[in-house]
């Protein structure tokens, strides 16, 4: 089941999945707090095992009203049996309820077939993200 969770239910996944269990406050966001950001997770049995997070964040080439989607991460042994894609499909019903046009991410190259399947198409060149890897702006129209 996909739920609204705190910051601090989404940071331990972040920091072991996508931080490589650097630490917490490697985990930390700088928009995590913002009013408008707000934070998903899978519960299992009511145990956290996907995360993502989602903030009020306009692409500046694009004059309509978007949200980034930051921060997803599924643990390991729960890979693959779909709890991002629920995440994901829940985020969108819920922000076409507050009439954003569209979703975007900086997704990293290994995810790119995750977010193709969801109707993100890619919008950039190829990027390095220090310490991290090759990451492409993919978009997803909501209207």
């Amino acid at each position: 089941m996909v739920d609204f969770v705190s910051i601090d239910q989404v940071l331990p996944i972040r920091n072991v999945v996508l931080r490589n269990n650097k630490g917490i406050e490697f985990a930390r966001f700088a928009e995590d707090k913002l009013v408008d950001t707000f934070h998903l997770a899978y519960l299992l049995n009511d145990k956290v095992v996907s995360v993502s997070t989602f903030l009020p964040a306009n692409l500046p080439d694009i004059s309509l009203k978007g949200f980034q989607l930051r921060g997803m991460a599924t643990l390991i042994e729960c890979a693959g049996n779909g709890f991002g894609k629920a995440i994901v499909n829940f985020a969108i019903s819920y922000l076409k309820t507050k009439n954003v046009n569209y979703i975007w991410c900086n997704a990293r190259q290994s995810a790119l077939g995750f977010y193709r399947n969801l109707g993100f198409e890619i919008n950039s060149q190829p990027f390095e993200i220090e310490n991290i890897g090759t990451h492409y702006r993919m978009i997803l129209q909501l209207n």
